[in-house]
């Protein structure tokens, strides 16, 4: 169900931005993972009639946090694909040589590569670890109210 909505909301969010000529926040990404998170941490609570645990938060964050470098991954190798397949080229599995050879252009090393995501990671999970709490309480008081 997260990585539905969190496509969904990737797609939404670049085609307003394209539509609209006008460039996306740095924030954006963590909007769009606590939007993707909704539901999930609804569900949870309509199962569980309850606010997850500290363990449970733990174990959702990190999954978060790994759907996220995935998620991003898969999209950026669709992104360059397509991009080669309209615009020339024809290795589409060399894209991740690509991006290193890109981020080396622009004086980043693979190593400054893999820290960024692993930051974008880590970030993902602060957030999903932090609005958990908040959305299941959110969930529980709608639950209870109805």
């Amino acid at each position: 169900m997260f990585s539905g909505i969190y496509l969904l909301c990737v797609f939404l969010a670049v085609g307003a931005s394209l539509v609209l000529n006008f460039e996306l926040p740095s924030a954006m990404g963590i909007i769009i993972v606590i939007a993707a998170m909704a539901p999930v941490v609804q569900k949870f609570v309509g199962d569980h009639r309850r606010v997850p645990t500290l363990g449970e938060r733990t174990t959702l964050s990190s999954g978060i946090g790994v759907a996220v470098i995935i998620l991003n991954l898969g999209l950026a190798a669709v992104f360059f694909y397509v991009a080669k397949v309209f615009f020339g080229g024809a290795n589409p599995f060399a894209y991740f040589q690509e991006l290193l050879d890109m981020a080396a252009r622009d004086g980043f090393s693979a190593p400054v590569v893999l820290a960024g995501l692993a930051a974008i990671s880590f970030l993902s999970w602060l957030a999903a670890f932090f609005y958990v709490p908040f959305g299941a309480r959110a969930a529980l008081k709608r639950l209870s109210a109805s």
